[in-house]
């Protein structure tokens, strides 16, 4: 198997997880304006029976701009595993785990799990999304109330204890009591990105610059 081509396609592939991510994030901060504005139009209603009228009129809407922000940030949470699978792959193969360790060798990644890229390595919070099946059946058998798929600004996302839960101030998205900084993620795939790009500028020529 010719190593560089083998290389090549994963540091690619970070590359392009880590653009669907920035893209994502983009996104993710035009909703972020339309949800501190509802919060704002809430907080300008003259008494609770105005506010609850005012969320009635406007609850397929607000539900409609909560359904898209966990659709984007599903979308970086997604990119971020398939970004992590390229450097911590869950086969295990011998030729998958000598790639694995090639890879993060020429990335410059430390082995200890609290050096870089410390959120990538772990799947915590992916794992809670995708196994939200079995967090609520666990849940339930302890509750009988529920409250799920919030989005919300910092103070309002204290007073509130959701089973998944996107905090548009801090940038943290959350299932129960586990957390992430989505910001702090993103920060730690652009890194791996611009050094897989780094690495591809050094190994192929090209008419421009590869640009991370």
């Amino acid at each position: 198997m010719d190593e560089s081509l083998l290389v090549s396609i994963f540091m690619r592939e970070l590359r392009t997880q880590a653009r669907t991510a920035r893209g994502a994030a983009l996104r993710l901060g035009d909703l972020r304006e339309r949800v501190l504005a509802i919060e704002l139009r809430g907080a300008e209603a003259v008494d609770d029976e105005a506010r609850y009228f005012d969320d009635l009129k406007h609850q397929d809407a607000d539900d409609a701009l909560a359904d898209e922000c966990f659709r984007t940030v599903q979308a970086i949470l997604t990119a971020a595993a398939l970004a992590s699978k390229c450097l911590w792959s869950p086969r295990r193969t011998t030729a998958s785990r000598r790639r694995n360790t090639r890879l993060r060798e020429l990335l410059a990644i430390a082995e200890n799990e609290q050096g870089f890229p410390r959120l990538l390595r772990s799947r915590a919070v992916r794992n809670a999304f995708e196994h939200f099946d079995e967090r609520v059946e666990d849940y339930l058998e302890h509750s009988n109330f529920l409250v799920d798929r919030c989005v919300g600004s910092r103070d309002w996302a204290a007073c509130i204890r959701s089973m998944r839960l996107v905090n548009v101030t801090t940038w943290e998205v959350s299932v129960l009591d586990t957390a992430v900084d989505l910001q702090a993620l993103l920060q730690e795939m652009e890194e791996l990105s611009l050094r897989a790009t780094t690495w591809l500028n050094g190994h192929f020529v090209s008419s421009r610059p590869l640009t991370p």
